[in-house]
Parts: C-alpha cells; sequence; structure tokens
C-alpha cells in the first residue's frame, strides 16, 4: 500500500470529506485507481488501531465530536485581477463590435 495514498485519503477523512469522495479526488489526480481503492480498503476493513485502555478510550470519544465540528470557515477573496480583466476583455469586445459596424466611416476618416 502507497503511504502517500494512505495519508491523504486520512487527512481527507479528518478534514470531514467521506471515504469515496477522498478516493475519487485521488484517481481524478491521476493515481492509479486499484492503488487507491485498495488502500480504501485496507484502511477500512479494520486495520486501525483500537486503544487499549479505558482512559485513551473515553479520550477518542470525548474528542470526536469536536473534531467533527470544527470545519474551517472559508472566505471567499474578489480577486479585482479576473474582474479587470474580465472588464478589459468586454471593452475590446465592445471596441471591435463598433469599428466592424463603422469600417466604412474609419476608412474614410483615414483618408481612403
Amino acid at each position: 500500500m502507497r503511504e502517500d495514498i494512505r495519508g491523504g485519503l486520512k487527512n481527507a477523512l479528518e478534514r470531514g470529506e467521506n471515504l469515496e469522495q477522498a478516493v475519487r479526488s485521488f484517481i481524478n489526480a491521476g493515481y492509479p485507481e486499484s492503488e487507491v481503492r485498495q488502500t480504501a480498503q485496507e484502511m477500512t476493513s479494520g486495520a486501525q488501531p483500537q486503544p487499549t485502555n479505558t482512559l485513551n478510550n473515553q479520550k477518542i470519544k470525548s474528542n470526536s465530536p469536536q473534531i467533527s465540528q470544527q470545519k474551517p470557515k472559508i472566505k471567499k477573496k474578489t480577486d479585482w485581477k479576473l474582474i479587470i480583466l474580465g472588464v478589459s476583455l468586454l471593452f475590446l469586445i465592445l471596441i471591435l463590435v463598433i469599428s466592424i459596424w463603422l469600417k466604412y466611416q474609419i476608412i474614410k476618416f483615414f483618408g481612403g
């Protein structure tokens, strides 16, 4: 089993993604489907270590809800470069359309 796939799947599960979404993500990223599915199967087949005493078990149970409730809040930033490029593109398209529409007047103006 590839450790990079295992680590990535484990990380995705810790972030709250379900296993199938994580597997799809790895496959879409170009990892071999057979390796990704095999790694996911080995992870879910009970290969996870179990706590040895009740104190650790209580810690895990008490921390689990807190981990699942802490989802990162991503703020969308306005990408001003993209907005400026989009407005510039629309402006240039407008100039092109106007110049095609008024081509005879433009030629006449420049002495043709």
